[in-house]
Order: structure tokens, then C-alpha cells, then sequence
């Protein structure tokens, strides 16, 4: 998975809820989450494309894959 986010320009953002930053919660509800972790890939051309609480490393590198077409 490392591989990938490498290979296909990966920026994360991690948003800490516990930080008592308003705008982080707000980061979290305007990618239509509520629960933690949740994942969102983000297509630099479509905006987000794939969103998940639970996933493995495959579902993640098949999405960061996709971002890209």
C-alpha cells in the first residue's frame, strides 16, 4: 500500500477530533462521515470518489487507483 501512495501522489490528511478544533469536525461531516476512522479518497479531477469506515489495504489501493483515471 506504501507503493501506491507513492507512486500515485497521495497527500493524507488526518483530522483529530480530540484536538478541540471545530473546523476538523467540520472537515469530517462535509465528507459525509460521523464515525471514525473513516477514509475518503479524493480524485484531484472528480472530488471524492470512494469513502469507507472499514476496508483492507486492496480496497485502498484500488481506490487511490481509480482517483486517478
Amino acid at each position: 500500500m506504501l507503493d501506491a501512495l507513492e507512486q500515485h501522489d497521495v497527500v493524507p490528511l488526518k483530522v483529530d477530533l480530540t484536538s478541540g478544533v471545530p473546523a476538523r469536525g467540520d472537515r469530517l461531516k462535509a465528507a459525509g462521515g460521523a464515525t471514525i476512522p473513516l477514509l475518503v479518497i479524493v480524485s484531484p479531477k472528480d472530488g471524492p470518489i470512494w469513502k469507507s469506515e472499514l476496508y483492507t489495504p486492496g480496497d485502498v489501493v484500488a481506490a487511490i487507483e481509480r482517483a486517478e483515471k
